[in-house]
């Protein structure tokens, strides 16, 4: 334990700036420390202020908060149908695009 004493104080003797280094270190972490408690603290109390109110916070919250939408006025459904049945363009239906006569813009040309 000596000899570890020693070395660290024949290091500081020999680089007398990392003890200014390791102060500024130092106080910049407690620093930090402090906001993240202050902020910590502030979000607990503005969540408490919401979940007084009755609005949703989390996930189970907002499922439990708006009522699912029935399928028959649900358009994703027709959306997630649609994209279902896309599919890339062979060869062939890309060339009979093209005898079509049809122009199209360049960034659409690669789509097809």
């Amino acid at each position: 334990m000596k000899d570890l004493k020693k070395m660290i104080v024949e290091s500081m003797e020999k680089h007398p700036w990392i003890s200014s280094f390791l102060f500024l270190l130092f106080s910049l972490i407690l620093v930090w420390q402090l906001w993240v408690a202050t902020n910590r603290a502030e979000l607990h109390r503005i969540e408490a202020e919401i979940r007084e109110r009755g609005e949703p916070l989390t996930h189970d919250d907002l499922n439990k908060f708006y009522k699912s939408v029935p399928d028959a006025e649900n358009a994703a459904l027709l959306y997630q149908e649609a994209f279902g049945k896309y599919h890339e363009a062979s060869e062939e239906e890309k060339k009979q695009f093209e005898h079509r006569h049809v122009r199209l813009p360049e960034k659409l040309k690669n789509v097809f």
